[in-house]
């Protein structure tokens, strides 16, 4: 039945055990008129279609560093609330979605709980007036998720030397077309100790 459900089954692949869409031809088979809500495959399909070269090497180099919790999907995820949830709903949620999600694995309770805290928000708004993050709070988000689920790092703690190139190329991929991102992201991993209490 869930293999019949466009929307229900590409999900479900992307938060499969086995990977989902980390299989580039097998999420390519999946028609783009066919996904709506929540918009989780189609960002994915953008991230592979359009992301900086570097971002696909980044994060194949995080997992073989830092193992399965930088697997593309989790990854995915992560920058996904960045995108669409900074500064419309607290940092913190965001931040605390990635730290469950290396643990828990479960990116469908996580997309459901996200979408309802977006859309609790949007509710008290007109389209026109709903909040919008600006460049610096997506970068932010995206770092400090990043070095939550990745590195398994502490609020504020600073991003290992070795780690930071790849932390600022695999957030400057789910930013593809927002320009000076990449100097956001820059100034967000040199900055990382000054939000040690952001998300409190």
């Amino acid at each position: 039945v869930v293999g019949q459900l466009p929307i229900i089954g590409l999900v479900s692949r992307w938060a499969s055990t086995e990977g989902g869409v980390g299989n580039d031809e097998q999420f390519a088979s999946f028609e783009p008129e066919a996904i709506t809500s929540p918009g989780v495959p189609e960002f994915c399909r953008q991230v592979f279609d359009a992301a900086p070269e570097g971002f696909q090497v980044a994060v194949a180099e995080l997992q073989d560093r830092h193992g399965k919790a930088a697997q593309r999907r989790y990854v995915l995820l992560a920058l996904w609330m960045a995108r669409h949830g900074a500064g419309v709903v607290p940092g913190k949620t965001i931040v605390d979605a990635a730290r469950r999600v290396r643990v828990s694995a479960d990116i469908e309770y996580e997309v459901d709980r996200f979408s309802e805290a977006v859309a609790e928000v949007a509710s008290r708004y007109t389209y026109m007036d709903r909040p919008r993050g600006t460049p610096a709070q997506q970068a932010d988000v995206a770092v400090d998720a990043l070095a939550r689920l990745v590195l398994n790092l502490k609020d504020g703690q600073p991003i290992p030397e070795a780690d930071a190139p790849l932390i600022e190329a695999t957030a400057c991929g789910g930013f593809w077309d927002v320009p000076g991102f990449r100097e956001e992201v820059k100034r967000s991993i040199a900055q990382r100790e000054q939000r040690a209490t952001a998300y409190a």
